[in-house]
């Protein structure tokens, strides 16, 4: 299976040409991790190796604090808050089994931004949608946690 195809069914990737497809194809790097080791770890600043990946083959866990918040399969992009912010990494990330991802480094993003890549906008704007979607799970499970009323506080 080519990039191309792998990133076809990719959520990141949904809707894009197939000319975006193969811009940002011939930008990323096959990257492969084995089982055990951290893709990211929280905290670590880490300039030379910001950017996003995209989980192709495998399962990572994520946690924060120590604290697992998620297990990620293929098709996830990782590392997208990082790429966009400029911030230190917010969580770990780690292999559970062997990885293979793509990544795409902030110098080539950067590049390719300046150079106002079409392809690499509807990326930024599909990565915007996973992110809300993220963001609205989260507020669930926060809701979930607090008490609906005040009284329910003081009890």
């Amino acid at each position: 299976m080519t990039p191309v195809e792998k990133l076809r069914g990719v959520p990141a990737f949904a809707g894009l040409s197939e000319n975006d497809l193969r811009d940002l194809a011939a930008a990323l790097t096959k990257v492969n991790i084995r089982a055990g080791q951290d893709v990211i770890r929280e905290g670590e600043s880490r300039v030379e190796k910001q950017g996003l990946f995209v989980l192709i083959e495998g399962q990572v866990r994520v946690s924060k604090k120590g604290r697992e918040l998620a297990k990620l399969g293929p098709g996830t992009v990782l590392g997208e808050v990082e790429l966009l912010t400029r911030v230190v990494p917010t969580a770990t990330v780690h292999a559970d089994g062997d990885l293979v991802l793509f990544w795409l480094g902030r110098d080539r993003f950067d590049e390719m931004i300046r150079a106002g890549n079409l392809a690499v906008y509807r990326l930024v704007y599909n990565v915007a949608r996973v992110l809300a979607a993220r963001l609205r799970a989260t507020d669930e499970r926060a809701v979930a946690l607090v008490p609906a009323s005040k009284a329910d506080w003081e009890a």
